[in-house]
């Protein structure tokens, strides 16, 4: 399953929370098994480096067995940022996550809300 991270956040600006991404990026990557990379936009002539989508960040789940340890990662992220909200989409469909609905069960309905299987 792949899926794509987007962060947002009232309380922090740009470099704030393109800073929080990078962290939860390399949490991702190193605690769970999940492929986890900030992906970067296609370069213009004249650009200089190449562009970054703030708050994204690309996953690929390398077992079925990910959104457990996926969900205990955020559940961090979350009680050290209270005003975050992560979309997760596939596909075009989206679910909202925050620190209020974040439970591995709540999170498992609302990806089957959206029909987010893990194939």
């Amino acid at each position: 399953m792949n899926l794509m991270l987007n962060l947002s956040s009232t309380d922090l600006d740009d470099e704030d929370l393109q800073q929080l991404t990078q962290e939860l990026c390399n949490s991702i990557a190193s605690e769970t098994e999940i492929k986890a990379e900030i992906p970067s936009g296609a370069v213009q002539q004249g650009d200089k480096g190449d562009i970054v989508t703030i708050g994204t960040i690309a996953l690929a789940f390398l077992t079925t067995g990910g959104l457990t340890a996926l969900c205990e990662v955020l559940r961090a992220y979350f009680s050290r940022e209270p005003s975050l909200e992560i979309n997760i989409e596939k596909d075009g469909k989206k679910v909202s996550i925050n620190a209020k609905n974040l439970k591995p069960e709540a999170l498992q309905a609302l990806l089957s809300q959206a029909d987010f299987t893990t194939r």
